[in-house]
């Protein structure tokens, strides 16, 4: 950013790969317009409130617009000759007995938080935050659970790639680092054990 203001003149271009998914990664680009002097934002601490409020969709709505005005380009690989098959990962009778637990274990939580909103005077527009917030974690949740149940049929699949001398990537829909973090703070900077972000999503409730 230093540079930037000492070279006032220079044309800048900005190189990342978290930009458009991240928007905390953007605060060294001052030069793109989307806050400072004339612009709908003062500052990037109310450009970021304004995003992290909305979510995903509003970053997306800003990467169409820098995009539109020709601030953004975002390149991707060719996927001439790409193919691709759906691996169907049967539940073992562990992972179901876990999942049924799991069930057991939301519909108590539904029933304590129904009680408790009983026994006190909320208006609805609490009621409605306090219920979000619930079922969102729930969702988060369960997502979790659904990729802990493939980890293992994945593990094969890769060995098997490699045995057969391929290179693997393997994309992560959520990697729970945000949960890690916590609880690595939390732990004082060291962890003794596995973090489970599903764990994580219960006592966050």
């Amino acid at each position: 950013m230093e540079l930037q203001k000492a070279l006032p003149n220079a044309r800048i271009v900005y190189a990342s790969a978290t930009g458009a998914t991240e928007p905390r990664n953007m605060a060294y680009m001052t030069r793109i317009g989307l806050w400072g002097q004339g612009q709908a934002f003062r500052e990037f601490s109310d450009f970021i409130n304004a995003v992290e409020k909305r979510g995903v969709g509003a970053m997306e709505v800003v990467a169409m617009d820098m995009k539109q005005r020709g601030l953004y380009l975002a390149r991707q690989l060719s996927f001439r000759g790409v193919s691709f098959r759906v691996e169907e990962v049967p539940l073992s009778a562990d992972f179901i007995e876990v999942y049924d637990a799991s069930v057991k274990i939301w519909l108590e939580c539904r029933r304590q938080f129904q009680a408790a909103l009983s026994r006190h005077c909320v208006n609805r527009a609490q009621v409605k935050l306090i219920w979000g917030q619930f079922w969102a974690a729930h969702q988060r949740f369960f997502k979790y659970l659904c990729i802990s149940a493939k980890v293992k049929s994945c593990v094969k699949i890769v060995r098997d790639a490699i045995k057969a001398n391929k290179c693997v990537v393997i994309g992560l829909q959520t990697t729970g680092e945000s949960k890690t973090l916590e609880a690595l703070d939390d732990a004082g900077g060291e962890l003794t054990e596995f973090v489970s972000t599903a764990k994580f999503v219960i006592n966050g409730i």
